[in-house]
C-alpha cells in the first residue's frame, strides 16, 4: 500500500497541465505500440504457386497444413501464398513431394523393392523419363508446365517387325506467353535425342487448348504463315527502330513519327545451271593403233574344183604370181573433255517482295522534308525503281497535349504499377507511421515543455522580489496543517511546485 500511496501523491501533487500530458503521451504511446503490433503482426505473403487448378491447390495446401506453413487462397482459388519468411522452406517441402509439377524423375529408381518384375522396372523407366523431360521442358520461360506420354514398344527380334517409339507432349503456357518456330523445334529435338528410338518425326507437341504445334495433323500452311507473319514483323520493328533513332537526330524527340510495312517472299528455291565452251577443250584420253604386213607372191598350183581333188585325174599345173605384198595400217583415237560448268544454288525465303514507309513530322519542327525523305530511303534500303517500293514523307501539325492531362495520365500509370512491388510499400508504411507516432508525441512534449517554461519564466522575477518564502507558507494552513485533498493550493505553493 506504500508504494501506491505514494504514487497517488505524486499525481495529486501534480498540475493540470502536467497531468494532461502524461494522459496524452500514454495514450499516444499505446496506440503507436497497439499499431505497431498489429502492423508487424500481419506478415507479408508471397506467391508460392499461381495459375494451378483447383486439384493442385487442394494438393498444395494439404502439404503446407501437414507442414505448419500459414497459406492464403487468392485469385479463386487458383493462387497459393504463404509468408515472405517461409517462401524457401515451402518450395523445398513441395519439392520432396513433386507437387510443383514435373512428376516424379530418376529419383523413383531410390527406393528399389526387392520383388520388382522386369516389367514393373520397364514402367519405371518410362515414368521416370516422362517426369524428368517434363521437368526440363517446364524450365523453359513461356511454360508453365509440361506433360509427355511415351509409347515405348517392346523389343522385337527382326528389325521389321519393330514398332517405332512415339512421344506425345502438352504444354500449359503462361498467361499471354506462346512458343515460335524455333522453340517447338527445339522441344521436339529435346525429347527425340533424350528417349531410345525416338525421331522427331515421331514427336507431337500440342498446347493446352489442343492446338498441334508440331507433329502428326499439323496444319504446315498455318504454321508456314505463322512464321511469315512473325518474320515480317520482325524486320518492321527493326527497321522502325532504326528510323525513330534517326528522325530523333534530325527532328528532336516527339517531332516525327513513323510506320514501316514489310512483304516478304517466304519461298524457297533451289536453281542449277550448267555451261558448256566449244571452243575448250581438254584431251581426255588418245589411243593410237600401228598394223603391220609384209609377204612374197605365191607359187604353182592345181586346177581349182572338184576336179582338181579328184583321184587318178591329171590337169596340167598353173603358173602363180611372184608379186610381194608389204603394208602399214595406222589408227589414232582422241577422246576430249568440252569445257563444263555446273552451279547448283539454294536460296532461302526471305526477301523483300515490297517496302512501304511512311513518315510525319512535325511542322513547328521546320525541317528539309526533301533531305529527310532521302536519308529515309537511304537507311531503310528501299527500291523505289526495283520493287517499286513506296516511301512517304510529309509534314503535319502535330496534336498539342496538355501538360496537367499528360502529368496526370502518366500518375494514373504509375499507380498502377504500383502493385508490383506490394512488399515494399507495406513495409514503408509501417515505418512512416512510426515515424509519425514518435513525432507527434515529441511536439506535444516540446509545446507543453515551452509553455511551461513560459509561463515559470513570467513569475519567476516575482518570486525573486519577494525573498526566501517561509516553510508555513509552503504548507499554506493554520498551524502548519496540510490541505485537505480536494482543496485548492495557494498562488505561492502552485508556483513553487511548478518552478
Amino acid at each position: 500500500m506504500g508504494g501506491l500511496a505514494r504514487v497517488a501523491g505524486f499525481w495529486n501533487a501534480l498540475a493540470g497541465p502536467s497531468r494532461r500530458l502524461i494522459i496524452t503521451a500514454a495514450i499516444v504511446f499505446a496506440g503507436g505500440l497497439f499499431l505497431l503490433m498489429r502492423l508487424s503482426g500481419s506478415a507479408a505473403y508471397s506467391n508460392l504457386v499461381a495459375g494451378v487448378t483447383p486439384q493442385d491447390a487442394a494438393s498444395v495446401t494439404s502439404k503446407l497444413r501437414d507442414a505448419g506453413i500459414a497459406y492464403k487462397l487468392a485469385d479463386g482459388g487458383s493462387t497459393v501464398k504463404v509468408p515472405a519468411d517461409k517462401l524457401d522452406q515451402a518450395r523445398i517441402d513441395l519439392a520432396q513431394t513433386n507437387l510443383l509439377g514435373g512428376g516424379v524423375g530418376y529419383e523413383l529408381f531410390d527406393k528399389q523393392s526387392l520383388g520388382a518384375t522386369d516389367f514393373t522396372q520397364r514402367v519405371n523407366l518410362m515414368r521416370a523419363r516422362e517426369g524428368e523431360l517434363a521437368r526440363a521442358i517446364g524450365a523453359l520461360e513461356p511454360v508453365r508446365t509440361a506433360t509427355v506420354k511415351l509409347a515405348m514398344p517392346e523389343q522385337r527380334l527382326f528389325s521389321s517387325e519393330q514398332q517405332p517409339t512415339t512421344a506425345s507432349i502438352i504444354l500449359d503456357m503462361e498467361l499471354g506467353q506462346s512458343l515460335d518456330a524455333s522453340q517447338v523445334r527445339g522441344i521436339v529435338n529435346l525429347a527425340a535425342n533424350a528417349v531410345p528410338g525416338l525421331t522427331p518425326s515421331k514427336v507431337t507437341v500440342a498446347d493446352s487448348k489442343g492446338n498441334i504445334l508440331s507433329g502428326a495433323g499439323a496444319d504446315q500452311e498455318v504454321a508456314d504463315v505463322n512464321n511469315r507473319l512473325a518474320a515480317e514483323a520482325e524486320w518492321e520493328r527493326r527497321a522502325q527502330a532504326k528510323l525513330d533513332a534517326m528522325l530523333v537526330t534530325l527532328v528532336g524527340p516527339g517531332k516525327a513519327v513513323s510506320q514501316v510495312d514489310v512483304t516478304l517472299n517466304m519461298d524457297k528455291v533451289t536453281s542449277q545451271q550448267e555451261t558448256f565452251d566449244p571452243k575448250k577443250s581438254t584431251p581426255l584420253d588418245t589411243s593410237e593403233t600401228t598394223e603391220t604386213y609384209k609377204g612374197s607372191g605365191g607359187g604353182s598350183g592345181g586346177v581349182a574344183g572338184a576336179g582338181g581333188n579328184t583321184p587318178g585325174a591329171q590337169y596340167p599345173a598353173t603358173s602363180g604370181a611372184n608379186g610381194k605384198s608389204d603394208y602399214t595400217k595406222t589408227t589414232k583415237t582422241s577422246r576430249n573433255g568440252v569445257d563444263h560448268t555446273r552451279i547448283d544454288t539454294t536460296k532461302a525465303g526471305g526477301d523483300v517482295e515490297k517496302l512501304s514507309v511512311s513518315v510525319q513530322v512535325d511542322e513547328s519542327a521546320g525541317a528539309d522534308i526533301a533531305k529527310i525523305e532521302e536519308a529515309v530511303v537511304a537507311a531503310i534500303g528501299a527500291d523505289e525503281k526495283g520493287r517499286k517500293d513506296q516511301v512517304s514523307v510529309q509534314p503535319v501539325a502535330f496534336a498539342k497535349v496538355d501538360a496537367k492531362a499528360a502529368a496526370a495520365h502518366g500518375g494514373g500509370t504509375t499507380s498502377t504499377g504500383a502493385p508490383s512491388g506490394g512488399l515494399d510499400i507495406m513495409s514503408l508504411a509501417k515505418t512512416a507511421l512510426v515515424g509519425i507516432g514518435v513525432l507527434m508525441l515529441l511536439l506535444m512534449t516540446r509545446k507543453s515543455l515551452r509553455r511551461r517554461q513560459g509561463e515559470l519564466e513570467s513569475v519567476l522575477p516575482e518570486l525573486l522580489k519577494r525573498g526566501p518564502v517561509p516553510v508555513a507558507e509552503l504548507t499554506a494552513g493554520a498551524g502548519g496543517v496540510a490541505p485537505l485533498e480536494g482543496q485548492r493550493k495557494t498562488p505561492v505553493q502552485e508556483q513553487m511546485e511548478a518552478l
